[in-house]
């Protein structure tokens, strides 16, 4: 069951579902410029490979996805028996409700069994209703979609938080992903995706920065050399330390004494 509403009587609407169905053998699907409209796509079976905003993913049954429009975004089978549902929406009013929720470009996150026999009730009634019930309907699934991304968002934006901690006790330490997500109770693939959605950058590039910056500090001092301090921060080499200090301050740590000296 597929619905799509481009009638402009229905403009002024401040939330309007656009469109709803499901697909039970899922074909690849490749929007570079992203959709016209916000969409909650569910797993039904199977397991499918995405790319979003340039990040690359799997996700299995149980598993969904939210896109705000305009995001890049790709999606294929990476197993036989694929299938998806998927409900999308628009308007000022859906706007208002991203805002007040601050939901992210995309997010993905867990769904249970209720969620889809909710939305496959939905498709099979909404044929029956009219633009405005539909929508009304509609409205109240994404509230409560967009309400379970929000409490998710806050949790994950506490597990960050936790981790640049870690990050800031153990900068001078060998840090691996595992030991970060087994720290906040979580795998390392549900790490680096969450932790790149919410802050923008990794967290070998957040532990990167983070070292950088406390070179800079130990720079100022002439009781350490670039070799100690490049120990002291955890690089595993100096030459690697002059490297990555280069090319995140646009001079080698010599250079940086020197300037810091003159300044």
């Amino acid at each position: 069951m597929f619905f799509e509403i481009n009638d402009p009587r229905y403009e002024w609407l401040p939330f309007l579902i656009t469109t709803i169905g499901s697909q039970e053998e899922q074909p690849a699907l490749d929007r570079p410029g992203g959709l016209r409209f916000h969409q909650f796509l569910f797993v039904t079976h199977g397991e499918g490979s995405f790319r979003v905003d340039g990040q690359s993913f799997c996700l299995s049954a149980g598993q969904a996805l939210f896109t705000r429009k305009g995001i890049p975004l790709f999606y294929a089978p990476s197993r036989r028996n694929f299938g998806t549902a998927w409900l999308t929406f628009r308007g000022s009013g859906a706007e208002e409700l991203l805002r007040y929720f601050q939901i992210p470009s995309y997010k993905v996150f867990a769904i249970g069994e209720r969620v889809i026999g909710s939305l496959k009730q939905f498709e099979q009634s909404a044929q029956q209703k009219t633009v405005l019930s539909r929508s009304a309907d509609g409205y109240s699934m994404v509230l409560n979609l967009l309400e379970q991304l929000s409490m998710l968002a806050s949790a994950w934006s506490r597990k960050v938080r936790k981790v640049n901690n870690y990050l800031e006790a153990h900068f001078n330490q060998n840090v691996s992903l595992d030991e970060l997500a087994e720290f906040i109770g979580t795998d390392r693939y549900s790490l680096c995706r969450q932790y790149r959605q919410l802050t923008g950058v990794t967290v070998m590039n957040a532990l990167r920065t983070l070292r950088v910056a406390k070179a800079k500090e130990m720079l100022l001092s002439d009781y350490l050399s670039v070799n100690q301090i490049a120990r002291s921060c955890g690089f595993e080499s100096p030459s690697y330390f002059v490297q990555v200090f280069k090319r995140v301050v646009g001079m080698t740590p010599g250079e940086y004494r020197i300037f810091s000296r003159q300044g």
